[in-house]
């Protein structure tokens, strides 16, 4: 629960790939996914999908956001997958909120649970076409403050396909693009 000094602050972040760019935090190195609060030029060089990979996708935010504050309220948010063919689908969808600390080691802090969709092709790729995509909306609920220091880092983890890999078909798109929005995350802080 915050308390009457408590200040309530929301940030938007988007996830984008960089080409060139890289996040080194503890042993965290060359790290290209970033969680950043406005999209840079459209002419930055980026990287716009990412192929389905067993492990997820980690967005990391490579700024301290202050010495110690909380996450508390409700965190929401979207993804964006992508055909990659004609027959592309996707089963289901987990995003996570992790505190990554210095030494890399990560805690989990909200969750979505996988989310069960089962779109496939007549969805992704309608009469046949490639890139086309769907945008899945989330929300976490956090009742119970997660308390950040200024050495912990914020990552949003995405995973695809979490329960059925062999039709994981689809890509996760991140495109620098204001208009788009494909990954975007608003989180509730309290300073």
């Amino acid at each position: 629960m915050t308390g009457p000094g408590d200040t309530r602050y929301y940030q938007t972040f988007y996830g984008i790939l960089t080409d060139d760019f890289t996040t080194t935090f503890g042993d965290l190195s060359a790290h290209h996914y970033h969680l950043v609060k406005s999209y840079v030029s459209d002419a930055a060089s980026c990287v716009s999908t990412t192929n389905w990979i067993t492990t997820g996708v980690e967005f990391i935010y490579p700024h301290r956001i202050k010495k110690i504050y909380a996450i508390e309220g409700v965190i929401e948010g979207q993804i964006t997958l992508v055909a990659n063919d004609a027959v592309s689908q996707v089963s289901d969808f987990q995003v996570q909120v992790i505190k990554l600390n210095a030494d890399t080691t990560e805690t989990v802090v909200a969750n979505t649970g996988i989310i069960s969709v089962n779109d496939d092709g007549t969805v992704f790729a309608y009469a046949g076409s490639v890139n086309e995509e769907v945008v899945y909306p989330f929300w976490i609920d956090v009742s119970t403050p997660q308390w950040f220091g200024e050495n912990d880092r914020i990552v949003m983890k995405i995973d695809w396909d979490v329960n059925n890999s062999s039709t994981a078909t689809v890509d996760l798109s991140h495109w620098n693009w204001a208009s788009t929005e494909d990954i975007k995350i608003t989180i509730p802080f309290v300073l």
